[in-house]
């Protein structure tokens, strides 16, 4: 049993102290058409017509001058919400005209003009017409077009409302966010476990599907985890056996709920949308690196729960796809393997081990493990064949692991509890040569 404290690697971590989340946009665009009606009824797109938007919310000033394209197409982009235009119309071979009360939001405006002198009307001539009561003499609308105004301004007054709405959820959201990462970054440094995993799984509800946001808070909310779960370890792992349970218990479960963290952030990283893709790819590493080191902690101290399997092998699987070090491959491959030996489970562990082994023959810790997963599968299924190969493999990592090694004394017993109990003695296996023959 593993009974060592652990130290080091977990004695810190980074965490982000501030978040740039961006409120919804407060403006919207005016677009619309100008149409010349000539005197026999036909018209035609109005081309390279100037169309000015002056603010009749307040007492002065004007939007960037817009020209109509060959579809006589207008567009104002970006204007604020709360805003209010009077757009006036002028050109080459065209009567001014100009068109009161237009609001953000309305984009299927229609302004018709007649043949005329081409003369634009000023500021002046604008805002004094439009202050007269009643509707002015070169803006008038037809029914139908003021209907389709009036259904405008409504959808627009409806998606104002929308978006403030989304606004106050995103600022509070935010500070709630700031709030909760601060004080769980605070708790975390003054080893305050409990607290700082209320606080991150607290800033992680705020929107758990924001993958712009959640993957932080969840990969803090394990590292805490992880930590307590060693804190309660090294306080417990010297106290008799009797004593040792509970606590070890809840070492378990809290490095379970470690991986469930990592393995949520992981998918919500997967889900991303491309707005998304440059937030979400610094949480990644941090995800990997800090779920293959959970998994490792697990082995270490001999606590993982089987109902973990399927999150530490997608977790892993996912790391060793990012990794292009062999030999951290070759050692997350065997942290797999590891995990499932202490796990409980024989099978999952022996054919892990064999993917090292293959890779690395003489690696003496893929040797014990899988002698161990061996020898455990074979009692349980009454098969005499695994028992031999796992005698096999403990006697030659008893014979090429150093002294110190933890597993020595383990392997050696074994051995002899199998010549005693089942007769099966240890067979020198002969690799095939690898050497080209001339």
């Amino acid at each position: 049993m593993f009974k060592r404290k652990i130290f080091g690697s977990m004695a810190a971590a980074a965490f982000v102290l501030s978040l740039g989340f961006t409120a919804f946009g407060q403006t919207a665009p005016v677009r619309g058409k100008i149409v010349i009606e000539q005197p026999d009824g036909t018209k035609a797109p109005a081309v390279d017509v100037v169309v000015e938007a002056y603010r009749s919310d307040i007492s002065k000033g004007k939007l960037p001058s817009a020209k109509t394209n060959r579809r006589g197409e207008f567009s104002f982009a970006g204007v604020l919400f709360g805003a209010r235009l009077i757009l006036a119309v002028g050109g080459p071979g065209i009567s001014p005209k100009y068109l009161p009360d237009v609001r953000p939001g309305m984009e299927n405006i229609e302004i018709v003009v007649s043949p005329g002198d081409g003369r634009i009307l000023t500021e002046e001539e604008v805002r004094a017409a439009a202050s007269q009561a009643g509707p002015a003499p070169t803006a008038e609308m037809s029914a139908e077009q003021r209907k389709q105004l009036e259904k405008e301004q409504a959808e627009f007054d409806a998606k104002r409302k929308e978006v403030e709405a989304a606004n106050e959820r995103a600022k509070t959201g935010n500070e709630v966010r700031q709030r909760t990462l601060k004080e769980g970054s605070d708790a975390f440094s003054a080893k305050n476990y409990d607290l700082a995993i209320a606080k991150f799984d607290e800033g992680y509800k705020v929107d758990p599907e924001f993958a712009g946001a959640a993957p932080l808070f969840l990969n803090n909310k394990a590292l805490s985890l992880r930590q307590r779960a060693v804190a309660t370890f090294n306080e417990n792992a010297n106290k008799p056996a009797a004593e040792k349970v509970p606590a070890m218990t809840k070492v378990k479960q809290d490095f379970s709920d470690a991986i469930d963290s990592y393995q949520k952030a992981w998918d919500l990283a997967a889900k991303a949308t491309a707005s998304d893709a440059n937030v979400v790819a610094q949480f990644k590493k941090q995800t990997l690196d800090g779920a293959r080191e959970t998994v490792s902690l697990m082995v270490r101290t001999e606590q993982a729960m089987p109902e973990s399997g399927a999150s530490v092998k997608a977790l892993l699987d996912a790391n060793l796809a990012a990794e292009v070090d062999d030999k951290r491959k070759l050692e997350t491959q065997l942290i797999l393997a590891d995990y499932y030996r202490v796990a409980g489970d024989a099978d999952n562990a022996i054919t892990a081990y064999k993917v090292v082994l293959e890779a690395a023959p003489d690696n003496v810790d893929a040797m014990a493990g899988a002698g161990l997963s061996l020898v455990n599968a074979g009692y349980l299924n009454g098969n005499d064949a695994q028992l031999q190969e796992g005698a096999n493999l403990l006697q030659k990592f008893a014979e090429a692991a150093p002294a110190g090694h933890r597993y020595k004394a383990d392997a050696a017993g074994l051995i002899e509890a199998l010549k005693a109990d089942k007769n099966i003695t240890p067979q020198k296996t002969t690799r095939p040569s690898t050497r080209r023959r001339n």
